[in-house]
């Protein structure tokens, strides 16, 4: 950028020089005695003409130097935009979303009755099945597998199943920007036997192997 900044620098003072001779050159032809008026007019046409020539010449130079320094710039930069996509790239590819917050609510099977709101206090007498409500930044757009971890004031994963690592999975549309997705699978029962614990749970959601949010909850 500096490289540049000196050419076109230079080019400016070529451009000012030039007009200046120019400027001079209007002035009032003079013929020396004994020389013919005509004669004298066309040397300085030609000398003026051999200037503009040589000014051109200059300035297309000028300008090819600004051209090739350009498409150096252009270049330099695609180069430091690979070497800052790439990173970006497999960023989004382990995390196309990072979770800010979960809520939980409980109904009934069929998502009918509501037995506990969305923030509302989570009263084991009132557990049935569990919905989570995610807010979610995203970073790409595409469909992407969730797990879902439930885990119990001792530390148990609830209902672990061993070929996911996780209590259940859940498929949903991921956007770029700032989201709130309902995951369609609702975890428990209609006994109120899947939450028998009180305490301090935790609730994870998983990319693969990644962990893109995760929320303590209290169950009373």
């Amino acid at each position: 950028m500096n490289r540049l900044i000196k050419i076109l620098t230079i080019c400016v003072c070529l451009i000012a020089t030039a007009f200046v001779a120019r400027a001079q050159d209007t002035t009032k032809l003079v013929v020396p005695p004994g020389k013919d008026a005509t004669t004298v007019a066309n040397d300085r046409i030609r000398q003026l003409a051999a200037a503009i020539n040589k000014d051109r010449k200059d300035l297309e130079e000028c300008k090819a130097a600004l051209d090739h320094e350009r498409r150096n710039a252009v270049s330099i930069l695609n180069q430091e935009l690979v070497k800052i996509e790439k990173p970006k790239n497999e960023l989004v590819n382990s995390y196309p979303l990072i979770i800010h917050d979960i809520e939980l609510t409980s109904t009934d099977r069929a998502k009918q009755t509501v037995h506990i709101a969305y923030g509302e206090t989570l009263y084991r007498s009132k557990l049935y099945y569990v919905w989570p409500r995610i807010k979610y930044t995203g970073y790409d757009e595409k469909r992407i597998k969730l797990l879902v971890k439930l885990i119990d004031p001792s530390g148990k994963i609830l209902d672990y199943n061993p070929e996911t690592g996780a209590t259940y999975d859940d498929t949903i549309q991921c956007r770029p920007g700032d989201n709130v997705v309902e995951i369609g699978v609702g975890y428990g029962d209609n006994g109120q036997l899947t939450y028998k614990t009180t305490g301090k749970w935790r609730i994870e959601f998983w990319y693969g192997d990644k962990c893109v949010g995760s929320k303590m909850f209290m169950i009373n």
